[in-house]
């Protein structure tokens, strides 16, 4: 029990780890359906798509609602049952993959400010 609180301290500190509200901007073209098996995402100025599981699912929401990365990679963590550093993995590449598809671009204030 002790745990589970401990950590829940330590997602509220990394939701905003950058100290800005998110280190991921969406652009105009990127455009997502969210469904209960995950989402499809279409990027309308390139005919780019494809779709993902409910993990991508989640990602995508997270940079809707601004969390940072490894608050997302936390909160996928918890949801799944999977460990921490696997799922901070598995989101830093779905979030690459997203950017050079053009659904996203990174804010060089934010990635800065991270290193």
């Amino acid at each position: 029990m002790f745990r589970f609180f401990a950590r829940n301290r330590r997602l509220a500190a990394q939701r905003n780890v950058s100290g800005k509200a998110n280190s991921f901007t969406i652009l105009p073209d990127g455009r997502a359906s969210i469904n209960p098996e995950g989402a499809v995402f279409l990027n309308v100025g390139k005919g780019v798509m494809f779709k993902s599981n409910r993990v991508g699912s989640r990602i995508w929401q997270g940079v809707q609602n601004q969390e940072s990365p490894a608050y997302m990679a936390a909160q996928i963590s918890l949801e799944y049952g999977v460990p921490e550093e696997l799922a901070a993995l598995d989101t830093a590449q779905f979030l690459a993959q997203l950017e050079a598809e053009g659904f996203l671009v990174r804010n060089v204030q934010a990635a800065n400010h991270e290193l």
